[in-house]
């Protein structure tokens, strides 16, 4: 576990992939969990951070809505989960 010092320059971060349809707490957490039990593999990882990236460089980070929505499309299915019966 890390810490991450939430500046004004993270917190700028965080409304930015907000923007950009990324919901990140500030606390640091992106939700690696969930992303792995949508189904996402570590290439669909690089991704991601690949276009994180690009967020932070951007002075207009609504310009990547439709990419994440293009990219959140092919992960709609749950590939794990705990059966729960009451």
């Amino acid at each position: 576990m890390f810490k991450i010092k939430t500046d004004t320059y993270y917190l700028s971060f965080v409304d930015k992939l907000k923007l950009s349809n990324i919901f990140l707490d500030y606390s640091g957490r992106i939700g690696t969990g969930e992303m792995r039990r949508v189904g996402m593999k570590t290439e669909d990882f690089d991704f991601s951070i690949d276009l994180y990236v690009k967020i932070a460089n951007s002075k207009n980070p609504n310009i990547f809505k439709h990419k994440v929505r293009q990219f959140r499309k092919h992960f709609k299915s749950i590939s794990y989960g705990y059966n729960i019966w009451w």
